[in-house]
């Protein structure tokens, strides 16, 4: 998923388990972590982000809200991941529809830097993100 609001951009994608041997009879929350790898750049700055801040099976739910939306099921979407790093929202905008993406991280020593990119999308690139998440989905299901 890529995000762009004017000179900010914000890239989104899972590289891995966090625990790839794991299997879901050990611990479930182990078993389904999935470690995000977020770009965020403005102007000359860019800064890579990995954390383990999203479930398997809030990545479908993301899925699933994007894809109520896009046929008009549903008008908005607030994600509620267990780990508060990472928020997405997702709202209809007429024939358009706009992505929030916000995250928190460490940059050292306890202090936190916060990063938000929105920008309203027309509706078949929100469609190309849809498809890239269950590309996404088929690499990283739930165990």
């Amino acid at each position: 998923m890529f995000i762009i609001e004017n000179n900010k951009s914000i890239s989104f994608k899972v590289s891995s388990y966090q625990f790839p041997k794991a299997k879901s009879s050990n611990d479930e929350y182990d078993a389904n972590w999935l470690i995000c790898e977020i770009k965020y750049s403005e102007d000359d700055f860019s800064q890579i982000y990995k954390d383990a801040c999203l479930l398997t099976y809030e990545l479908e739910d993301l899925i699933n809200s994007l894809s109520k939306i896009l046929v008009g099921d549903e008008n908005s979407y607030i994600s509620d991941f267990m780990e508060p790093y990472l928020q997405i929202s997702i709202a209809k905008a007429e024939e358009k529809v706009m992505f929030i993406v916000h995250f928190v991280y460490d940059t050292s020593g306890g202090i936190w830097k916060k990063r938000k990119v929105a920008a309203l999308v027309e509706k078949e690139y929100a469609t190309q993100i849809l498809d890239e998440l269950r590309e996404l989905q088929k690499v990283y299901p739930q165990r």
